[in-house]
């Protein structure tokens, strides 16, 4: 039995609603990662942000020159710490995925171990254990109530997972396919998107999806489409939809829906969204440039930001808390990713 959806709710033919963040006339900002490494010696890495919660902690991980997750944050300038390492339960890589509005963070891990860690909201670690005989698995994202959407990651194809962690289970796959997962509301409705490695350009894959433990259903369209974000109470779609979305520029930016038709956005430019608040508000980079939209009006976030230093620019905006505050990431003149906490000037 699939979920039943109703995003996006009829109002989102004229405006969504108004409450929550709506884009500021200034930001300010601060480097997420911790300023010290474990050991005390200055943080001279790379980073990346993946999210924020609602509290303005942002989530994200430290890369060593190769790109390699070396380490685990959650918080923003002082308030910025480093998560327990789980490196010692895994072969391989190990780094923070998805952060929840309350703080919890999933992690994902570079091996073929059935398991994946979960920090809870006040940083302590646990080994969730997935379903079946699948290994490899990819944790998409994470809600305040523990609620995991991920992919169990096969020899061909993929299957999505779901569930809080002592109740985790497997979904039936009704088709042939790999799948992102690419967020998940407070109320535990997920969303990604299935692929077809073999199957490209046909017309047909990718293919938009909402799922929960009930099942999974498509987005209603008689094109390739997409799910990017939902909104944390679920009623906010968007997704890219067009005849070919094999290429990432194609297609076109939708509050989508399991049943209606996609409502296409006006004045997007090329964004790519990342995420979608409750009031509408939709965050993501527009051609490498760190972007905002919101009721037919992009705005590049540079414009908006005090004090950058020179040669630093904003590349893109991966989630909004319900503050208006921002995880962003950034690179510096030497081209090195910083991850950011953009704040909404007062």
């Amino acid at each position: 039995v699939a979920p039943a959806v109703s995003a996006p709710a009829d109002a989102l033919e004229r405006r969504p609603g108004r409450r929550g963040p709506a884009i500021a006339a200034r930001y300010s900002w601060e480097q997420a990662a911790p300023a010290r490494l474990p050991d005390g010696s200055p943080n001279t890495l790379a980073s990346k942000a993946v999210g924020i919660d609602d509290a303005g902690h942002v989530a994200g991980n430290s890369l060593d020159a190769a790109g390699t997750a070396v380490g685990s944050f959650l918080g923003a300038g002082r308030d910025s710490n480093w998560l327990p390492s789980a490196a010692g339960s895994f072969a391989g890589t190990v780094m923070a995925m998805a952060v929840a509005a309350n703080g919890t963070v999933v992690g994902g891990a570079n091996s073929i171990e059935a398991s994946f860690p979960l920090w809870d909201r006040r940083g302590r670690l646990r080994l969730v254990l997935t379903p079946g005989s699948h290994y490899g698995p990819v944790p998409g994202a994470v809600n305040s109530s523990g609620v995991t959407a991920g992919v169990l990651v096969g020899v061909k194809v993929g299957q999505l997972f779901y569930g809080r962690p002592d109740r985790l289970r497997a979904l039936p796959s009704l088709r042939e396919g790999n799948y992102r997962v690419t967020g998940i509301s407070e109320t535990g409705t997920a969303v990604g998107s299935r692929h077809h490695p073999f199957m490209r350009n046909d017309g047909h894959y990718p293919e938009g999806i909402v799922f929960t433990a009930a099942g999974t259903e498509n987005i209603k369209t008689t094109q390739t489409s997409t799910v990017d974000a939902i909104s944390p109470n679920g009623r906010y779609l968007i997704g890219r939809v067009g005849p070919d979305l094999w290429e990432a520029d194609r297609g076109r930016l939708a509050w989508v829906s399991t049943s209606r038709e996609p409502v296409y956005l006006r004045g997007v430019g090329q964004l790519k969204a990342r995420a979608v608040t409750d009031s509408g508000l939709v965050v993501g980079s527009n051609g490498e440039r760190a972007a905002l939209w919101q009721d037919g009006r992009l705005v590049d976030l540079n414009d908006r930001l005090r004090g950058l230093p020179r040669g630093w620019a904003l590349t893109d905006v991966v989630a909004v808390a319900k503050s208006g505050a921002l995880a962003v990431n950034a690179t510096d003149a030497s081209g090195r990713s910083i991850a950011l906490k953009v704040s909404p000037s007062r």
